[in-house]
Formats: structure tokens, C-alpha cells, sequence
């Protein structure tokens, strides 16, 4: 009889479960570009009287005003002193450069102010420049030859670190500036001048770099449209009439330091008449009727 085979029992296969790779949290990095990653950075300068701090006014309050006037006693707010103002906007006089950070710690805890402003960057570069010569004022007229080059240095990089921690904020914030002419760059037949915010060369470059929105304040002379009569017939002139208009430079200029990140399809004017903020928005949103 013969010998019954002795079956090898099969080997069940090894079911291998499917592991999806280890998530390294890099997909959660990843954003859309509508996405909010953080506060709306402005850049506001112009000369002493031509609607600064009306223009800032008008941002979403509480707003929160860090007046340094460098050597002078801030007079900055008196151009809006009004009762509505006084509910909605609060002042602090700097006294030292380091407030700022405390600013900054304390709208991250508290997320209190709508609208940070500093106003303005002349006076906190001064303050930065006497904390590090270790003066109670600056000189009146203060010059390049008050200071070795390595402390203009020092200033610069300590006036940008205190303003990364405001600009960092996740609220909007604007720097206010007085104007200065820089000189620009030589295209082989002319030196061309510049126009930019009233601080060293290198911390007007910073701030051009970091802010979405940079702006020119100005004023120009008032005018109305007249319709005249010609022997061709009617033709519309302007007639130049007392009083000024208040300006913001907004559109890319050869001359004046601007800028505004929106599409490039967007309607942007060359200025925005009697600016606050709602006109402000509608060219950031493309819906300003030029």
C-alpha cells in the first residue's frame, strides 16, 4: 500500500498593511496666496503739514498712536483731536526705544489695538542715536559728523529690530516718516534725485522692502472745473482757486519712493484725493474708480 503524501500545509500570506508615510507637518506649511498670513504693513511720508496723521486717522480703530518725536515734545495729534478721536485712538509717548517691544508683547497677549502706528521713524532713529552716544538730547542740527560710522550701524540695525516687532503684529501697522531727498542713482547722462521716508539710506531701503503699501503725502493747489465759451466752441479749464488738496501718491514714480502690491490688473491711480482709508482700500481691492 502505498505511503500517503504528506501535503505541506500552505503558508498564509502575510497581509502588509499599507502605511502612509510619517507626516513630517510639512502639508501644513503649505498656504494658498488668499490666505491672511498676517497684518497689512503701510508706509506713510511726506512733509510736516500735508495730512499724515489725517490719513492715519481714519485706519480701523482702537488704534494705538507711538508718538517719538525725537528731541521735541510730540505735538503730532493735534490735527485730530477731536471727541470721536479721543474714545478710539490712545497715545504713548516714547521715552525709550525699548517700549516698542513692550508694545509688541502686549498686543500679542492682548490683541487690543486694531491699528498700531509709529509716528514717526526720524524721531525713533533719534532716540535710538542717544541711547547709544549716551546723550540726554540731540543737537539741534544734527549731522553725520556726531557719530562714527559703526553707531549710524548700530542705529540702523537696532531701529529695524524694533520695528520688525511691530511689523511683525498681526494687526495693521503704519510708519510715519518725514521726507528727505536722497541722492539717486547716475543713468550715464543725469543724476536723478530721490524721494523717500526721512531716515538713513539704509533704513529707508528696509522699510521700502517690508511694507506692502509705501505712500507720498502731499498738497497741491486747489482747482475747479470751469466750462468756458471759444470761438470752437465750449472747452473745459482748470481754474486754480484759494486753498490746497490733499494728496497720496500711490502709482510706481521715477522720483517719489512708492509702492502698492496689488495685481497688476488692477486700476491704480496716480493719487487718491483726500485720502483715508476706505479709499485706501478700494485700490487694494481693484474697486477705485480712477
Amino acid at each position: 500500500m502505498p505511503r500517503p503524501v504528506k501535503q505541506t500545509p500552505r503558508r498564509k500570506k502575510k497581509t502588509v498593511k499599507k502605511t502612509s508615510p510619517k507626516s513630517t507637518g510639512f502639508e501644513s506649511k503649505l498656504k494658498r496666496i488668499d490666505e491672511d498670513t498676517g497684518g497689512m504693513r503701510f508706509a506713510l511720508y511726506g512733509l510736516s503739514g500735508s495730512g499724515k496723521t489725517t490719513v492715519y486717522s481714519t485706519f480701523p480703530k482702537p488704534l494705538l498712536s507711538i508718538l517719538s518725536s525725537g528731541c521735541m515734545k510730540p505735538g503730532e495729534l493735534k490735527s485730530i483731536d477731536t471727541p470721536e478721536n479721543r474714545k478710539t485712538i490712545t497715545k504713548l509717548n516714547v521715552k525709550d526705544s525699548s517700549e516698542l517691544s513692550e508694545v509688541a508683547e502686549y498686543q500679542r497677549k492682548t490683541g487690543t489695538f486694531a491699528t498700531i502706528v509709529v509716528d514717526h521713524l526720524t524721531g525713533l532713529q533719534d532716540q535710538v542715536m542717544k541711547e547709544i552716544l549716551g546723550l540726554e538730547e540731540l543737537p539741534a542740527q544734527g549731522s553725520w559728523g556726531m557719530a562714527a560710522r559703526e553707531d549710524w550701524q548700530t542705529v540702523g540695525l537696532q531701529v529695524k529690530e524694533r520695528l520688525r516687532e511691530i511689523l511683525n503684529l498681526d494687526c495693521k501697522t503704519v510708519l510715519i516718516a518725514q521726507q528727505r531727498t536722497f541722492q539717486g542713482e547716475n543713468d550715464g547722462e543725469v543724476l536723478t534725485p530721490l524721494v523717500g521716508p526721512g531716515v538713513t539710506p539704509s533704513i529707508a531701503g528696509w522699510v521700502n522692502h517690508v511694507c506692502d503699501y509705501v505712500c507720498q503725502t502731499y498738497k497741491k493747489q486747489k482747482t475747479i472745473t470751469k466750462t468756458i465759451k471759444t470761438r470752437k466752441g465750449e472747452k473745459k479749464k482748470e481754474i486754480e482757486v484759494p486753498g490746497v488738496t490733499y494728496c497720496l501718491r500711490t502709482m510706481p514714480d521715477a522720483t517719489y519712493q512708492t509702492k502698492f502690491r496689488v495685481p497688476k490688473e488692477y486700476k491704480q491711480p496716480e493719487m487718491i484725493i483726500d485720502p483715508d482709508y476706505s479709499k485706501i482700500m478700494q485700490v487694494i481691492n481693484g474697486e477705485y474708480e480712477c
